[in-house]
């Protein structure tokens, strides 16, 4: 998750104090609410398997919402 209110000052010159400056096409775009303000951020989810689990060279891709998991056997 990128939150622009937690962000140093160096971030928050690029993306806006309260991440308006973020495109309104940008992958995992969201906004929300924190202490009466209206703020924009990023947030993406993506599974990550422990060591092991998967196959050699696997690669994730994320997506803006996580589907459902796979039924363990």
């Amino acid at each position: 998750m990128f939150l622009p209110e937690l962000q140093p000052k160096h971030v928050k010159e690029k993306y806006g104090e309260k991440g308006e400056l973020i495109k309104k096409d940008s992958s995992g775009r969201v906004e929300y609410q924190t202490d009466g303000q209206t703020y924009v951020g990023i947030k993406m989810y993506d599974r990550i398997l422990k060591i092991g689990d998967g196959m050699g060279g696997q690669q994730s891709m994320l997506a803006e919402t996580l589907p459902p998991p796979a039924p363990s056997y």
